[in-house]
């Protein structure tokens, strides 16, 4: 049965236990967790392609979410759970590798998402907007309780 048939509680219940291990017994460290924010983030700007977008929320689902730098997915026809057909996916493959957004391991079936300073000829969507970008991230920072007065100042530094 697919995971999204089982009922709600019981899949709050193996998350928790599989983030709970995750965090304690694999230590998952800062460093990774802000890798992963500013990647997410990175991600929303970028004019990707629906299946490139597919292909990296699997990545960041089998990577990141495991406190892992690497996904490990053995078989290309193994984006097919994630449905994106064999027929396409080499192509898809083939475009992140080109951008430089991904990097894959393929002896060992492991993919990475790299650093987005480091992506080449990956354009922006049309709406994005630095500005606003910015300003979303210091209302929901604030939104959340955190003091946003050293941020604001930072990025000002920044800009300058």
């Amino acid at each position: 049965m697919p995971w999204a048939k089982h009922t709600y509680s019981r899949t709050v219940e193996v998350y928790k236990e599989m983030l709970e291990d995750v965090l304690i017994n694999h230590q998952k460290d800062i460093d990774l967790i802000v890798r992963e924010l500013l990647i997410r983030g990175e991600i929303l700007k970028h004019d990707f392609t629906k299946r490139q977008m597919t292909i990296l929320m699997f990545i960041i689902t089998f990577s990141f979410n495991y406190g892992k730098d690497y996904a490990y997915i053995p078989k290309v026809q193994d984006f097919e759970v994630a449905g994106i057909s064999k027929k396409h996916i080499k192509g898809e493959l083939d475009k992140l590798l080109g951008m430089r957004v991904i990097s894959w391991k393929k002896e060992e079936g492991l993919f990475a998402i790299n650093e987005p300073r480091f992506w080449e000829n990956c354009p922006y969507n049309a709406g994005y907007n630095d500005a606003r970008s910015q300003e979303l991230f210091v209302l929901n920072l604030q939104h959340a309780g955190i003091d946003v007065v050293p941020i604001i100042q930072k990025l000002k530094q920044m800009d300058s």
